[in-house]
C-alpha cells in the first residue's frame, strides 16, 4: 500500500474538483478507484473498472469496480460511485432493485462511504480518515 493512500486520496480529490470544476462521479471516481487500489494491492487483488456481470436475476450490471482475486477467478466485492447531488440511500436501493449483489458492496459519493456485506452496514464520512480506513479495511478483509 503506498505511504498514506488516503492523504494522497484528498490530494487528488481536491485536485479533481478544482481543475474540473465539477462534483460528478465521473470527474471524481477516478480518486476513489486509485485509493480503492491501494488497498487492493496489499492483499494481492485487483480493482477492475467497468465490467459487466450477469446477476442470478438474468439482468447485467456493471459496477464502477470488482474486486477480484489475482486470477481474476473469484469475486472479492463491488464498487459502485455516485454523485454529490444523489440521494446515496435512493442510489443503493436502485442499484438492489436492478440486482446489484449484497455480500460485499461498497457505496460512495465522495462525501459519505455505505459498505454492505450481507445484513451487516457501515458508513463513514470521507473526511474522516480513521474511519475511511476501517471501512475500507473490513471491505478488502471481507
Amino acid at each position: 500500500m503506498a505511504a498514506n493512500p488516503i492523504e494522497n486520496y484528498y490530494r487528488t480529490l481536491d485536485r479533481l474538483k478544482r481543475a474540473g470544476h465539477s462534483q460528478n462521479e465521473g470527474a471524481l471516481s477516478p480518486a476513489f478507484h486509485n485509493l480503492l487500489s491501494d488497498y487492493c494491492r496489499a492483499k494481492n487483488l485487483e480493482l477492475v473498472a467497468q465490467v459487466s456481470i450477469k446477476t442470478p436475476f438474468g439482468t447485467t450490471i456493471r459496477p464502477d469496480g470488482i474486486i477480484r482475486d489475482s486470477m481474476g477467478v473469484h469475486d472479492w466485492g463491488y464498487w459502485e460511485s455516485k454523485d454529490t447531488k444523489d440521494n446515496l440511500e435512493d442510489e443503493i436501493q436502485k442499484k438492489f432493485g436492478a440486482g446489484y449483489p449484497k455480500f460485499n458492496i461498497l457505496f460512495e459519493d465522495s462525501q459519505n462511504v455505505v459498505l454492505i456485506q450481507d445484513n451487516d452496514r457501515l458508513t463513514a464520512k470521507v473526511d474522516d480518515p480513521n474511519e475511511l480506513d476501517k471501512l475500507l479495511k473490513a471491505f478488502i478483509n471481507y
